[in-house]
């Protein structure tokens, strides 16, 4: 069975993956069985062990990885070496930001994060002392002291709003206490232009009682006069 379609797309893989791979991945990955994936790789060793290619394939920290042969990248180092090797892949660096933000965090955690396989690069991260293991004891007390913070965190954010509330009622309160006061000395005005009014027509009322009154008695006058006139006539 030589399986070169599956050959070149688990090489296709090791090539695309900066950093390397386990055969279970690969299978993950390829969704190839574990036995097919190991057949390819040999049907790899075999082609890169050709003179005719630069390239080979290598074990390193559990995965698998294409590499330059060492005779050629002895005659590259110089110029390549320092270059890469500060760098960290895709997969390395969302690893690594998966610790950061949820540390402390397990094995398992990370994988049903990332859905592959994170040995290859927790021991990438391990090696270049980004990350350290810590015992469960000591996990523990980290995930206890966060989980600490963060209930800390929420009842000082509540306590927050539940007086920004407070203030905001008190605010409210005092805006409708000084519109009723205002409201209150509109209706003292108007009590008080009514009473005003009232005492007005009670003066006018008087007066044209008054006035009827005197037009009444100069009447009278009027008549006894006229009266008088016709006796002496």
């Amino acid at each position: 069975m030589e399986l070169k379609k599956e050959t070149a797309l688990v090489e296709t893989i090791l090539f695309l993956e900066s950093e390397p791979v386990t055969e279970k991945s690969i299978s993950t990955i390829s969704q190839l069985s574990i036995e097919v994936v190991q057949k390819c790789i040999e049907n790899l060793k075999e082609k890169y062990n050709d003179e005719a290619t630069g390239i080979e394939l290598a074990m390193i920290t559990g995965g698998w990885t294409l590499v330059p042969k060492t005779v050629y990248w002895e005659q590259l180092k110089e110029r390549y070496g320092e270059k890469n090797s500060g760098k960290l892949s895709k997969s390395a660096i969302e690893t690594l930001s998966i610790i950061a933000y949820s540390q402390p965090v397990t094995r398992g955690e990370i994988e049903s994060i990332r859905g592959v396989s994170a040995d290859n690069m927790i021991r990438l991260l391990l090696d270049r002392n980004l990350i350290k293991e810590v015992d469960s004891v000591t996990a523990e007390l980290q995930s206890a002291n966060e989980t600490n913070n963060n209930l800390q965190a929420k009842y000082d954010e509540d306590i927050a709003k539940a007086v920004a509330t407070i203030n905001q009622l008190k605010e409210t309160v005092q805006s409708l206490t000084n519109d009723l006061n205002n409201k209150n000395n509109e209706l003292t005005a108007l009590s008080e232009r009514y009473n005003a009014l009232n005492t007005t027509c009670e003066n006018f009322t008087v007066t044209a009682e008054q006035q009827l009154k005197t037009t009444k008695q100069i009447q009278e006058l009027t008549n006894n006069l006229i009266s008088n006139f016709n006796i002496f006539g």
